[in-house]
């Protein structure tokens, strides 16, 4: 006979009376044995016909067979035939009991738990956390299992008594059939990977409340192109997710998904960390890429940003005339990013010399702010002329003197040697393919712009080596340098366009910043 004293009493809720053990437990509500004879009435079972025992007036009686088929746990969704605790009128399994259990200080190390268990054999004969019952546990360095430490290898790693024996234990996964350390039923890390982004994207899909923009990143999760790699990819697929939830939050219908509305949701810096996303969604929405009307955004909204900046200024109403003469003047018509450093060389010199407007601008200020900024000299060529024709400002750009011709030869031709020598000796096809272009742009004279908009349809082949631009310039490429060419640049190019040297995101070229940055390693390299 149980020992009153030596487990926990509790109260019947209908009479009051203590007990070890409740006789029924019905809606939270517990019950001895006097107490459920009385209250509850033998019937027959509305479903089968069985004996049931109910509460009168507790509408149609089902008997514990009935109340159990089906029966599925209301946290994790396993079919159960036993429950391990009742909530209410729902059931939970034995493994997910503890979650619904009221938070109590494991005596041990005082930290508050939902499940204190014993370890007899780990010297704890009363309840304690998880943490401490389970210290002596590692992660076995074979089959990843947390385990007792069987042994541990040559290098210190921990193995389980199934990958410490002699004929280490293994199984076949059950998914793919491929063979995997260890007992049991685990999948394979592939499998495993796969389960695990699928549960991912199912978790995000509901982030998402336009159909087309769950189709849309379900597919997007499914892209052969999207490296699945074990680590962060979880986190990745939440990073993606909250980039479709702003598309499913500005764009109603899949045509709305241009390239002037990404850039007017994500801003440059976002669609150049998404460059995966946007390479998928111009692959399978057909969104036309122009790398030129990108750049053209970006340098629109800087030459705005920066006019802010500066609108308290006395002198911005003038520099705004300034830039706007420049964006509707005759003639050729100016790239933006020429705008914007027009701009930035105007405002500098203005700032610095502290004038209220233009046309207290002096040559002893232009000179001081050159002095300081001798790169600027160029930049400034417009807006001293926009001086001297408008406001009858007469100020004179003095340049440095330029170095003689021959010496300038000798420098370019070390240059060059020293480039070709590097790019042969080169493993890295990144930072090949922008010596390459630094190299192209040396040597005939033409911006490195221009040699990043190369397309296959720009480059024609033959035995003595390649033509570029055979319509137009008719460049000649041979030697060292057309084998290096043919080494880095492959004859069918991937992408939209068909860039020679494209950048991450396949449908724009490398981008200058890329080229101007591995030009520097480069160089350091070369010094050191």
């Amino acid at each position: 006979m149980t020992d009153p004293s030596s487990e926990k009493m509790r109260r019947c809720d209908e009479c009051g009376k203590e007990m070890v053990r409740a006789s029924r437990i019905e809606n939270g509500y517990a019950y001895c044995g006097t107490c459920y004879n009385r209250v509850f009435k033998r019937v027959a079972c509305s479903l089968c016909g069985g004996p049931a025992r109910v509460r009168e007036h507790d509408g149609e009686p089902v008997c514990p067979s009935c109340r159990r088929k089906n029966r599925s746990c209301w946290r994790c969704g396993k079919e159960i035939d036993k429950a391990g605790r009742i909530i209410g009128d729902k059931a939970v399994c034995a493994s997910c009991a503890h979650y619904f259990a009221e938070p109590k200080p494991c005596p041990n190390c005082g930290q508050l738990s939902r499940r204190l268990s014993r370890s007899p054999s780990q010297g704890f004969d009363e309840p304690v956390c998880d943490r401490c019952r389970n210290q002596h546990l590692e992660t076995c360095s074979v089959c990843r299992r947390y385990r007792k430490v069987e042994q541990r290898d040559e290098a210190g790693r921990s193995l389980c008594w199934q990958c410490a024996a002699e004929e280490p234990v293994r199984h076949s996964c059950p998914e793919c059939g491929a063979d995997v350390p260890g007992g049991g039923s685990a999948r394979c890390e592939a499998c495993a990977l796969k389960d695990r982004v699928r549960r991912r994207v199912r978790l995000n899909v509901e982030l998402l409340e336009q159909t087309w923009v769950r189709s849309l990143f379900e597919a997007f999760c499914a892209w052969e192109e999207l490296r699945k790699e074990a680590g962060n990819m979880t986190a990745r697929i939440d990073r993606y997710a909250v980039f479709f939830a702003e598309i499913d939050r500005h764009c109603m219908a899949p045509g709305e998904v241009t390239q002037s509305h990404l850039f007017n949701i994500f801003g440059a810096e976002r669609l150049r960390r998404g460059f995966l996303i946007v390479s998928f969604l111009c692959e399978r929405l057909e969104i036309e890429w122009d790398a030129g009307a990108l750049e053209d955004m970006i340098e629109t909204k800087r030459i705005r940003l920066q006019a802010q900046s500066w609108q308290d200024r006395p002198w911005a109403l003038d520099l705004q005339r300034f830039v706007e003469e420049l964006q509707h003047r005759k003639g050729p018509s100016l790239k933006r990013k020429t705008i914007r450093m027009y701009q930035t060389a105007a405002g500098g010199l203005l700032e610095t010399s502290g004038v209220n407007s233009p046309g207290e601008l002096t040559q002893a200020g232009l000179q001081r702010y050159l002095k300081r900024h001798p790169g600027q000299a160029a930049n400034l060529s417009a807006f001293v002329r926009y001086l001297r024709e408008g406001s009858g400002v007469l100020l004179d750009l003095r340049y440095k003197p330029q170095a003689s011709l021959l010496k300038k030869d000798r420098k370019l031709v070390e240059h060059v040697q020293a480039m070709v020598k590097q790019l042969e000796a080169e493993t890295n096809e990144l930072r090949a393919k922008a010596l390459l272009v630094g190299l192209l742009a040396a040597l005939y004279r033409v911006p490195a712009k221009e040699i990043l908009t190369l397309t296959e349809n720009d480059v024609l082949e033959d035995s003595e080596g390649f033509l570029l631009w055979p319509k137009n310039y008719e460049l000649r490429v041979e030697g060292r340098l057309a084998k290096l060419l043919k080494r880095w640049v492959p004859s069918s190019t991937e992408g939209v366009n068909g860039f020679l040297f494209k950048g991450r995101n396949k449908v724009q070229p490398l981008t200058q910043d890329a080229v101007r940055h591995h030009l520097s390693i480069s160089s350091k390299e070369v010094t050191d």
